[in-house]
């Protein structure tokens, strides 16, 4: 692939297409009132695109190629954990009242053997009717039906709002992505292998249905895809990534945030919190959330930074968080977090019905849904006053 230099500051302009809607977001390293180029940080340099390596790998392997890192750990337990659902190692799922129903929808196909046993799952997203699950071995399924038949995943990027996956990462650090979703049918989805990315990918965030931005095994981090990025190009200055997520400014471009092996973080020049998440440092995970921006430490505590108001709640006094999740609702935040112990606290109290493979008792075959929730109900779920709408716990067993 022909090379060729790019400017220090690297112009983000993407599309956010990952919605069925077609509800567009653009991405710009550079602010449009800014009248010098934004940098990348301390360590900016010349950028350059770079020939896509020769994939010589033998994919019918599907071996896991791409070295962890010291901080691949705390990522994958902190994906465990979402607003709505918490999954332990050993299998167990709990969720809250919000999504009792498609839950158990995913419980009765465990139970009925039309899913493989959550005891290996790796990560699980569930809500508006639809989930995505990624077990150890590599199998994926999104909506109840395998993706990428053949194919062994590692991790998935998705609009959490709509659920419609743009494009995934193998085990083997390959890249692919959805030519067309048929979510909405129940169909099974065209999707092809992006080699200009090369075998060395460990995570990735779409950025539009043909726009991809992955970290790679060495920590660089490169971008592909789309009118803009016809050629693989790397950002510059972005060294010794761990993990990258994206979020939004006021005027719905998008920024992107960098979480390094050394803790500390790195942020576009438009990202509204730039100055702040940069001072960040012993940092294990970190993720954006509508006007917020969050992290965790080594040590086991919350880092929150927010554009609007200022964020009061008991989980950022703690020192002993192993996972967190944050919430933006526009007016205020709700976070959800687990200790170091597996105690519930924040929103995660809310998290009060619970799935433990090989243990719980499921008539899944006479029962309907309502009726399998009401038997999943934790037995220490209480409703501290008579019209609260969710039953929260203290403890998960």
């Amino acid at each position: 692939m022909m090379k060729r230099t790019i400017s220090t500051l690297l112009v983000l302009f993407l599309c956010l297409g990952l919605c069925a809607c077609g509800d567009k977001k653009s991405i710009s390293e550079q602010s449009p009132n800014s009248s010098a180029p934004p940098t990348y940080g301390d360590e900016a340099k010349q950028g350059q695109t770079a020939d896509a390596p020769e994939n010589t790998q033998d994919h019918d392997t599907k071996t896991n190629t791409v070295p962890r890192g010291p901080l691949d750990d705390a990522i994958e337990e902190n994906l465990r954990l979402g607003n709505n659902l918490y999954f332990r190692e050993d299998g167990s799922l709990f969720f809250s009242e919000s999504i009792s129903f498609e839950t158990v929808g995913y419980i009765q196909e465990f139970e009925l053997g039309q899913l493989p046993p959550p005891t290996n799952l790796k990560y699980a997203y569930m809500s508006n009717g639809s989930g995505l699950l990624i077990y150890q071995d590599g199998q994926m399924f999104y909506i109840g039906f395998d993706y990428f038949p053949g194919e062994k995943i590692s991790y998935a990027d998705m609009e959490r709002s709509s659920l419609d996956i743009a494009a995934a990462v193998t085990t083997d650090g390959r890249v692919l992505r959805f030519i067309y979703v048929k979510s909405r049918d129940h169909g099974l989805a065209d999707y092809e292998e992006v080699p200009e990315l090369g075998n060395n990918v460990k995570y990735i965030r779409a950025l539009s249905a043909d726009s991809i931005i992955a970290v790679n095994g060495d920590g660089t981090v490169g971008l592909f895809g789309g009118e803009n990025y016809p050629e693989l190009q790397e950002i510059t200055g972005w060294t010794n990534i761990a993990w990258i997520t994206r979020g939004n400014t006021a005027d719905k471009t998008q920024f992107a945030v960098g979480l390094k092996n050394d803790g500390t973080v790195t942020a576009t020049s438009n990202c509204p919190l730039k100055a702040e998440i940069e001072t960040w440092t012993d940092m294990v995970y970190l993720d954006c959330s509508n006007k917020t921006i969050f992290g965790l430490t080594s040590s086991g505590e919350m880092r929150l930074a927010r554009t609007e108001g200022l964020v009061e709640n008991e989980v950022l006094d703690r020192t002993d968080i192993k996972a967190v999740f944050v919430y933006d609702y526009g007016s205020g935040v709700s976070i959800s977090a687990v200790t170091t112990d597996g105690t519930p606290v924040g929103r995660s109290t809310y998290l009060a019905y619970g799935y433990i493979p090989g243990q719980t008792q499921v008539d899944v075959e006479n029962n309907n849904r309502t009726q399998v929730a009401e038997t999943l109900l934790l037995p220490n779920a209480v409703k501290e006053n008579p019209g609260d709408k969710h039953p929260t716990v203290t403890s998960w067993p």
